[in-house]
């Protein structure tokens, strides 16, 4: 993490894999990835293929404020190398996959809600 001037504040280690990130207006950042993994021989991306998906959102402090682990897969509701979120005012999701060559949206649920 930097400041505006560029100079170094802090990191964020051993998270995710990082793919993609999406940064509110409330000031919370959303990141789309996979679980933290070594290099393999031979691999010529860090975790690949990944071994789940996950959703993850963070105040900027650094706080995880909510987890999402979505199945790896081609069907509705699962997600093929997610490369890309965002959200809306209303809370909902959308996330764009590589290998699935689409971007869908995850709807906010209320709580005690089905």
């Amino acid at each position: 993490i930097f400041d505006r001037d560029g100079n170094y504040l802090t990191e964020w280690q051993n998270l995710c894999v990082p793919w993609g990130l999406w940064l509110t207006p409330k000031g919370e950042l959303w990141v789309c990835g996979s679980s933290p993994a070594a290099w393999k021989e031979k691999q010529y991306a860090l975790a690949t293929p990944p071994t789940d998906q996950l959703l993850m959102r963070f105040d900027l402090d650094g706080k995880l404020l909510q987890l999402w682990s979505v199945p790896v897969g081609n069907d509705s509701g699962q997600l093929n190398w997610a490369h890309g979120i965002a959200s809306d005012v209303a809370g909902n999701l959308y996330c764009g996959d590589y290998r699935g060559m689409r971007v869908q949206k995850f709807v906010r649920v209320a709580a005690g809600d089905k």
